[in-house]
C-alpha cells in the first residue's frame, strides 16, 4: 500500500508536468524477476503460515540484500532508486540488529504481544536497537498499515523514480550506448 499510492502520485505528476507513459518502455531494467520474487518473498513470510518457520526469517534477509544490490546495480539507470536502496538498508539494518527480526511498536502489534515474535517481525520493547528504524509509523492507526523510516524513504523513492521515468526520456548509459563517441546513443 505505501509504495503504491506514491508509484502512482509520480506517474501522474509526471504527466501533469509533460511526460509521457511511453518513457517506461525505454527504462532497461536487468533481472526484474528479482524484485518479483524478493517481494514475494517478503509477502509470503509475513502474510501466510510460513510466517511460523523462524529460519524463513533469514531467507527475507537474503532477499532483502539482494534487492539492496539489484537497485544499485540500476541506479545509473534509474534516477532516484537510490532512495529505495537506502530505505532498504535501513531496513536491513535494524532487523540485522534484532535476531534478524524487524521490531514492531506495541501499539500496532495486535496478536503479536502475546507470542512476542513470529516469523519476521518481534515486538519492541526495552532491549529493541535501533527502534527508531523499526515498524512504528502507522496509517489511519495501523488499519492501513504500520510502516518503518526505511519503507517510508523506499515509498519516497518509488515516487521519485516513477516521477522522473515518467517525466524525463530515458537517458542512455554507456552500456546502452550503441553508438560510440555519441551522448544518447540515439542518433
Amino acid at each position: 500500500m505505501l509504495v503504491l499510492l506514491p508509484l502512482v502520485a509520480g506517474v501522474a505528476a509526471g504527466l501533469v508536468t509533460g511526460g509521457k507513459l511511453d518513457h517506461w518502455a525505454a527504462v532497461r531494467l536487468r533481472w526484474p524477476a528479482l524484485v518479483i520474487a524478493a517481494l514475494f518473498v517478503r509477502e509470503a513470510v509475513a502474510l501466510s503460515p510460513l510466517g511460523r518457520i523462524p529460519e524463513l526469517r533469514f531467507v527475507y534477509v537474503a532477499f532483502l540484500i539482494v534487492l539492496i544490490g539489484w537497485t544499485l546495480w540500476h541506479v545509473p539507470r534509474v534516477p532516484g532508486i537510490w532512495l529505495i536502496a537506502a530505505g532498504a538498508l535501513m531496513n536491513l539494518v535494524v532487523i540485522a540488529a534484532n535476531d534478524f527480526r524487524m521490531p514492531v511498536a506495541r501499539a500496532y502489534a495486535g496478536g503479536l504481544v502475546r507470542v512476542g515474535q513470529a516469523g519476521q517481525y518481534a515486538v519492541m520493547g526495552p532491549d529493541t536497537r535501533l527502534s527508531w528504524l523499526g515498524d512504528w509509523i502507522g496509517i489511519a492507526g495501523g488499519a492501513l498499515g504500520v510502516y518503518s523510516l526505511g519503507d517510508v524513504v523506499i515509498a519516497v523513492g518509488v515516487g521519485v523514480a516513477s516521477f522522473a521515468i515518467t517525466r524525463f526520456p530515458g537517458s542512455a548509459t554507456k552500456l546502452d550506448d550503441p553508438t560510440p563517441g555519441s551522448e544518447s546513443g540515439r542518433e
